[in-house]
């Protein structure tokens, strides 16, 4: 098993803690341009190896290349699993990686103290928001993140649906038991984006009408959107979020239809693949009312926090909630869709549904989303595109439902 990527997302202090609480066994490799530092670890701690001459590396070497590479700030991580050699284990000496970490900071932090402290409010914000990352790393790892449940409205849609033998009205059955969605979704039902040309009066007409698999991802999109209401420091940031979540699923269905895909399948990929931002954010929320301090935080470290980890998260609730495959690979893969393997065409959905929609999003009101010229051969030449295979002709459809889309997206968040 290989576990790689760039040091500014995960970094050494983080990533070496992650790999001693999870006692994995291999070697990590570290590089930056044309340099490169490999530690070997059994069961989460650094072990002492050969060096070239066949003398073994002391606990001073491995301390050193340690120091050498705790400040950097930008380069790859390589983590490859395999067994330590029984003869380094038997004759090495193990060490954690994560109190070596904090040895060092220490030595540091003395050092320092030598000069006359000096105040700086820049540094002073960057250790604050390396210690809200820390903290949150440490929620993460420790198993503490309270996945939401899944809604019971959708549990028991999912139920149903996944039985071969139901049937439509027990489904609509089961919608009518919470009557605030059941209302909800007879109004989409009978909105102009769904092409209802009379209206609909009953719930199982408009189940009929727009079939199972719309009317689950309606719901579900009904209930998710509770979890960005109420209140706290990242209301509006969570509902910003949660409309361009909703903007990117109708891309992603569009896009999904052109590429003869299944399209409510794109819908619920193109929903889901950043939902866990949200999530994160409340994790985050939780953290900073633990010390005043935090509060100072600026909004742009969070949002690094939230870059960083929130694929993470998004993860634990795709398995939590057992969604479909193809969805947790949109997650894990969404920034390069080739990686998925066979949902590759769905992750390529929803990455180009993600682009469009923030692209859209930055124009604000209806008329600059109108305005905006955005040639078709540009978006034909974006990575998701390509792999979809979309020919020009038919982006320039999808461009122009682009106003119709962000539209609906507001209006169904109202």
């Amino acid at each position: 098993m290989s576990l790689n990527g760039e040091i500014q997302t995960m970094p050494l202090p983080d990533l070496l803690q992650w790999l001693d609480c999870m006692r994995r066994t291999g070697v990590l490799t570290l590089t930056r341009a044309a340099e490169a530092h490999a530690f070997h670890l059994d069961e989460g701690q650094l072990v002492t190896t050969p060096t070239l001459g066949n003398e073994m590396a002391t606990e001073a070497q491995i301390r050193r290349a340690l120091a050498v590479v705790l400040p950097w700030d930008s380069g790859r991580f390589e983590f490859e699993t395999g067994p330590v050699a029984a003869a380094i284990t038997n004759t090495s000496t193990h060490l954690s990686g994560p109190a070596m970490v904090l040895d060092i900071f220490r030595e540091i932090d003395e050092s320092e103290a030598e000069t006359p402290p000096r105040y700086d409010a820049e540094k002073e914000r960057e250790a604050l928001s390396a210690e809200l990352r820390r903290e949150v790393v440490a929620q993460l790892l420790d198993g503490n993140l309270k996945v939401p449940l899944l809604p019971t409205v959708i549990k028991k849609i999912l139920d149903v649906t996944a039985r071969d033998d139901y049937a439509l009205t027990d489904l609509s059955d089961v919608i009518v038991s919470d009557q605030v969605v059941a209302a909800r979704v007879l109004k989409q039902a009978n909105s102009a984006f769904y092409g209802t040309r009379q209206e609909i009066g009953s719930l199982l007409a408009a189940v009929q009408r727009l079939g199972s698999d719309v009317v689950t991802n309606i719901v579900l999109s009904l209930s998710l959107q509770s979890m960005t209401q109420g209140g706290g420091r990242f209301l509006e940031r969570k509902q910003r979020i949660w409309h361009l979540s909703l903007s990117s699923a109708l891309f992603a269905r569009s896009i999904g239809k052109l590429s003869k895909l299944d399209s409510e399948l794109a819908f619920l990929c193109g929903l889901m693949s950043t939902f866990g931002k949200i999530v994160l954010l409340s994790v985050v929320e939780d953290v900073i009312t633990s010390k005043d301090d935090f509060k100072n935080v600026s909004d742009d470290a969070i949002d690094e926090i939230v870059e960083a980890f929130h694929t993470n998260v998004g993860g634990m609730i795709g398995k939590t909630w057992c969604l479909p495959a193809a969805v947790q690979d949109t997650v894990r893969y969404r920034d390069d869709p080739a990686l998925a393997n066979i949902h590759a065409p769905y992750v390529a959905c929803a990455s180009l549904g993600d682009t469009l929609a923030a692209m859209f999003s930055d124009a604000g009101d209806s008329s600059a989303i109108d305005s905006i010229g955005m040639p078709a051969e540009d978006v034909a030449a974006m990575p998701s595109a390509v792999l979809l295979g979309l020919p020009e002709e038919k982006l320039e459809r999808l461009l122009e439902r682009a106003p119709e889309f962000m539209n609906f997206a507001k209006d169904f968040l109202a």
